[in-house]
């Protein structure tokens, strides 16, 4: 928490959709921390859980927000929370190009379930090297962002429609739940 700074992710947020820093993305930034280290902290007092497990279970407590994603032909979506609409995504491990992507989907969802338009999002990836820490990472939902995101829809609902088996992923990780299973250790 010491090391983060809430003025640079509302600095950094404004200027990826061209705007003038606003008081309540600094106050956006601030609370997600408070909120996540404090939920992290209550949950390691009460277990011995590891890193990973530890974040799984305080994030999904963070503030859910539940979008009909049905128009895009989802299904009920939730979003980490949406502040003055700005879509936010609380994320575990290191950073993907498709949590920008889930972020557009979000963003998405809520224009079309809100019918207000929401052209800015927030990454905030929770790592725990030597302790938490937080870094955020805004993300200007742009028309390319958009259409990268609707691609990647129709692809996977295409997959899902011929039934055909995708095989394991290359960016597979050990420390997924499921790890042992794909891999045939059991499960």
């Amino acid at each position: 928490m010491q090391a983060f700074r809430p003025e640079e992710v509302a600095r950094e947020a404004a200027s990826a959709v061209g705007a003038e820093p606003d008081p309540r993305g600094v106050e956006l930034a601030r609370y997600l921390a408070v909120q996540v280290a404090a939920r992290v902290d209550e949950i390691a007092a009460r277990t011995e859980a590891d890193p990973i497990s530890l974040a799984a279970r305080a994030v999904p407590l963070l503030a859910e927000y539940v979008v009909d994603g049905r128009p895009l032909g989802l299904t009920l979506v939730r979003a980490d929370a949406l502040y003055h609409n700005i879509v936010v995504e609380v994320k575990v491990g290191p950073p993907d190009d498709r949590h920008a992507l889930a972020l557009a989907g979000y963003a998405l969802a809520v224009e079309a379930d809100e019918e207000v338009p929401v052209d800015a999002g927030l990454l905030v990836y929770i790592s725990f090297n030597g302790g938490v820490k937080l870094r955020a990472y805004p993300v200007a939902v742009g028309e390319g962002l958009r259409r990268d995101f609707l691609e990647e829809r129709n692809r996977l609902m295409e997959m899902v429609a011929s039934g055909s088996d995708p095989g394991l992923s290359p960016r597979c990780d050990d420390k997924c739940p499921f790890w042992r299973h794909c891999h045939g250790g059991g499960g």
